[in-house]
């Protein structure tokens, strides 16, 4: 099998000379002296130097100056990270050049967790959260399977929300731009008395999206969020405080749009006319809507936590963090995201989510042996309805094919239950002042409750396999057409074929950790860690018999061997990793042909391993000028025995065949990530000052698609591979002047300055609909990212 090629070894030296004076770390600009970074990735506070495990810190100033609005600014900040979507509600985010996986199914979560103040978001439509009036953002690189990360694989987000104090203050930002940007967001904090202080945030963003109709030349796609937040601190002595929030949060978007990658190139077959994708890569179209049904997608978030906090002595602190999610969303879009009418899709998800953790630990006592215990408790609730049609009447299939219009209602609802439990504890001894030995682990219990139905009528291209096998009063499809029905049709509205059935399984797992280091001296850090990672298995969306709702998603596991060298300075601060990590029973999707059609079902590969290096760094070159960033490399790829597209049998429930995949680059990994800045800053006589910041973001080249067809096929103008998102090197600019008071500050910015495309995802895997380069490859269509934006910020602040 063609591998992806890798960089060769003077791109390598080039990537490392540049990674070498690179800013990750957010710093005070305007000092040659960094402040000292503090982190709570062990759930308890200190120096990220002292932290012997691979984590990034983004403040509040950092994530302002880098214009950082989503989750996906975040991780194209971090070494190696990435991010996708193949629909709103389905992220799909990557750490160390892995994809979490992006599944629209009630009963597994993601590889990448997110954490909001403590919180576990477990379910994926509502963790892509707005990114305003943060205190910090931590990215933990690696499983967590310790004190953080229920079932994070990869790696965990945290995000750590400003907390009430005691001094009034406040501020406002309001920011407008290229593609229609109009935002303002802001913040108001007092002392409500000498206890109790209290602080109110809120985020209106409102923007176009990246494309625009190749008719009408409006906006294709748009995205609108409003977000409150409250919070109390309640601090009544030295020995007890309270933290209280509430947060709501809304948004409405339009959903994906896919257009063909091929400039000018036809990316539909003919019998869906001459659809071909415009010169400009800015430009689509998509089938029009329903009437009074518009393509749309809203997500309604109401998120409520405290957490209390006691001294009882001796360094010994008690912590309780009880959370409560509430979620809807809401989508209904074009499925293919194309000009043709080939499959309207509606998706309806509402999931509670009630979480508790209280833990004990002594790391207050700054004794030698130190150590940390909790308990933890996750109980969700998640109904998710989704409803295909295909080739819909309203649409234009009977105009251009009237003999091939395959139409059929294919409805599915799955109802998860998940009670998690967890017991973890961290033990800790300094053996001399130098060396330090941690070691912990995680035991975890998960059980999940799986509630589940399809029904359908039409097509068997549509509703291939529905209801075999399965004893219950609806027919099956198979029965149906065998029986002298209309051939190649199968249920009636009044009539539809299907089953139901319910499933339930518990899944358990110790997950150890420990860690050895070694402080060379006051500025300098070596450490060598393992770690393991769980995550919990789950069940089938697209269960079409009886035999695939019962072939149930194993567990997903991770190990890391990991080697670090930290350093600390008045104006240098550095991180370097070596590490190599394997998931194995990886959880991915495959498309499998049953009967006359095709379903998604969710198996487990064999694993996929990856080796890599990683630094950042921030350099305080001079009083003016600050220089940094950070460089990741890595070899990902799918370990010995690893196989896809396997056929399976609905009758037995058996995988057999596929495509032996060992050694090849897993779809959506990177190898290869850069970024580097640098701001030149300098006061005016009266106090004020400038700063001028200017940045790139490098990726090599993803491979969008498994299987050896897809990495070697030529796409349709055969001047390159198919389903291989290009390299990419986004460019950024920011102009900024501060008071001399720093109460006001101006910048004109722009970024994606490049103004080169990026692909959120390739289209659905579905073949047939597709045209075909001449080697036989397939084409998809994609979603469309990375337009230039260019824009000025106002910003105000008041108070302390």
């Amino acid at each position: 099998m063609l591998k992806k090629t890798k960089p060769t070894i003077s791109k390598k030296v080039f990537l490392g000379a540049v990674g070498s004076v690179m800013l990750y770390i957010p710093i005070q600009q305007s000092f040659a002296q960094l402040e000292e970074i503090v982190v709570t990735s062990r759930r308890y506070e200190e120096r990220i130097t002292d932290a012997p495990l691979a984590v990034a810190v983004m403040d509040a100033d950092y994530l302002k100056n880098n214009r950082v609005d989503s989750v996906s600014d975040i991780l194209e900040l971090t070494p190696g990270a990435d991010w996708g979507q193949f629909a709103k509600a389905q992220p799909r985010l990557s750490l160390r050049g892995i994809t979490g996986g992006s599944f629209g199914n009630a009963s597994l979560e993601h590889a990448v967790s997110v954490v909001n103040d403590g919180i576990p978001m477990t379910k994926a439509f509502m963790m892509t959260l707005p990114t305003y009036d943060l205190q910090r953002v931590e990215v933990l690189r690696g499983p967590q399977g310790t004190t953080f990360g229920r079932n994070a694989t990869l790696g965990m987000l945290h995000f750590v929300s400003a907390r009430p104090n005691q001094e009034t203050s406040g501020g406002v930002e309001f920011s407008a731009g290229e593609l229609n940007l109009f935002g303002v967001n802001g913040h108001y904090n007092t002392a409500l008395s000498d206890t109790l202080s209290g602080r109110i945030a809120f985020n209106y963003q409102d923007t176009d999206g990246s494309l625009e109709d190749e008719a009408t030349g409006d906006t294709l796609e748009f995205a609108e969020n409003t977000s409150v937040r409250a919070s109390l601190f309640y601090e009544p002595s030295d020995t007890f405080n309270a933290y209280f929030k509430i947060e709501k949060i809304e948004d409405e978007e339009f959903p994906t749009v896919r257009r063909g990658v091929d400039l000018g190139a036809t990316f539909l077959t003919p019998r869906f006319g001459s659809v071909v994708s415009s010169t400009d890569p800015w430009v689509a179209s998509v089938s029009p809507a329903p009437e009074g049904n518009p393509w749309i997608v809203e997500r309604d978030i109401f998120i409520a936590s405290g957490e209390l906090s006691w001294d009882i002595g001796n360094g010994i602190s008690v912590t309780s963090i009880t959370g409560y999610q509430d979620g809807e969303h809401f989508s209904n879009s074009d499925a293919f995201g194309t000009p043709f009418d080939i499959r309207d899709q509606l998706v309806t998800n509402d999931a509670t989510v009630l979480s508790q953790e209280i833990r004990i630990d002594n790391h207050g006592s700054g004794n030698k042996f130190r150590w940390l215990a909790g308990v933890s408790y996750v109980a969700d609730e998640e109904d998710r309805f989704e409803r295909n049609v295909g080739f819909p009447a309203r649409g234009n299939c009977e105009a251009i094919n009237p003999d091939n219009c395959p139409t059929f209602v294919l409805d599915q609802i799955a109802r998860n239950e998940t009670d998690a439990y967890g017991i973890f504890g961290e033990l800790t001894y300094d053996f001399t002042d130098q060396l330090t030995l941690a070691v912990g682990g995680r035991y975890s219990n998960d059980t999940r409750d799986y509630d589940y139905a399809i029904w359908g009528f039409g097509s068997v291209a549509g509703l291939g396999g529905v209801g075999l096998g399965a004893a219950n009063p609806l027919q099956d499809c198979s029965a149906i057409t065998a029986s002298g029905a209309t051939p190649g049709q199968c249920g009636t509205a009044d009539n539809p074929v299907g089953f139901a059935g319910d499933i339930e399984e518990t899944f358990t797992d110790f997950s150890p950790k420990i860690s050895l280091s070694y402080a060379l001296n006051d500025n300098n850090n070596i450490y060598a860690l393992y770690s393991e990672g769980f995550k919990a298995g789950g069940f089938q969306q697209d269960a079409r018999a009886l035999n695939n709702l019962e072939f149930v998603v194993g567990s997903e596991d991770a190990t890391n061997y990991e080697l670090g060298w930290k350093g600390s300075y008045e104006n240098l601060v550095f991180a370097l990793t070596l590490f190599k990590q394997e998931q194995t029973d990886v959880q991915v999707t495959a498309l499998v042909a049953l009967e006359a059609g095709n379903a998604s079902l969710l198996v487990n590969a064999d694993g996929i391993e990856n080796t890599g290096f990683e630094l950042e760094t921030t350099w305080a070159a001079t009083e003016n000028l600050t220089i940094g960033g950070s460089l990741a490399l890595y070899d990902p790829k799918f370990i010995n025995g690893s196989r896809i597209a396997a056929t399976f049998d609905p009758v037995t429930g058996d995988f057999s065949g596929g495509e032996d995949v060992s050694g090849a680059i897993p779809q959506n990994s990177v190898d290869e990530a850069l970024t580097i800045y640098a701001n030149y800053g300098w006061e005016l006589a009266n106090g004020s000052r400038f700063d001028i910041r200017a940045d790139l973001r490098h990726r090599g080249e993803v491979v969008g698609l498994d299987g050896e067809r897809n990495r070697t096929g030529q796409n349709l103008n055969g001047d390159g591979l198919a389903f291989e998102r290009p390299e990419l090197n986004k460019i950024g600019l920011n102009i900024g002047w501060t008071s001399a008071d720093e109460n006001l500050n101006i910048s004109l910015w722009g970024r994606n300055l490049d103004d080169d495309p990026d692909y959120t995802n390739y289209g659905p895997p579905f073949g047939f609909l597709y045209s075909r380069a001449a080697d036989g490859t397939v084409a998809r269509g994609a979603g469309f990212t990375g337009r230039r934006q260019v824009g000025a910020t106002v910003r105000y602040n008041f108070g302390g």
